[in-house]
């Protein structure tokens, strides 16, 4: 894996840590308390000035913002170790290739089992599929791929 596709942690002393951020996160909203996997996130920014109150960014580029509950974030490092990181001190989190929801998820596994249809416009509506939900299912696709037959690793 390249730099460019290491989740990174920037923290306010100026320290970088690569990792994942891990778990469920509840994020209370100005409407509702939303239960959020850690994986599914994009980006997440601490808002300056503002305690707890964090702006996340999900894997399908929706936005939101509120204060998170716990006061502080697990990160699954590179090295394998995980941390316990104090909001107050979260900066900036970064993952460029976050997993999608479960639901996402499903629908990207009806599509790869397509791929391997005999009738050649089925296997061609599956790519189409793949290829409309953008590079969201990159990650998806890589952890399906060894598990299927060589049409569809193709």
């Amino acid at each position: 894996m390249d730099d460019s596709e290491s989740a990174t942690l920037a923290l306010a002393n100026d320290d970088l840590l690569v990792g994942n951020l891990t778990g469920a996160l509840k994020l209370d909203t100005a409407f509702d308390t939303l239960s959020i996997n850690a994986g599914e996130l994009r980006k997440l920014m601490r808002v300056k000035e503002g305690g707890m109150d964090v702006q996340v960014t999900l894997w399908d580029a929706s936005v939101v913002s509120g204060q998170l509950q716990d006061p502080s974030l697990q990160c699954r490092l590179a090295s394998g170790v995980t941390v316990s990181i104090p909001v107050a001190l979260v900066e900036e989190y970064n993952q460029p290739t976050p997993a999608p929801a479960a639901g996402m998820v499903d629908k990207i596994k009806a599509a790869v089992a397509q791929l391997n249809a005999d009738d050649w416009k089925t296997r061609d509506r599956a790519e189409q599929e793949l290829t409309s939900m953008g590079p969201v299912v990159i990650s998806t696709l890589k952890e399906l791929r060894a598990s299927q037959p060589p049409e569809a690793q193709q």
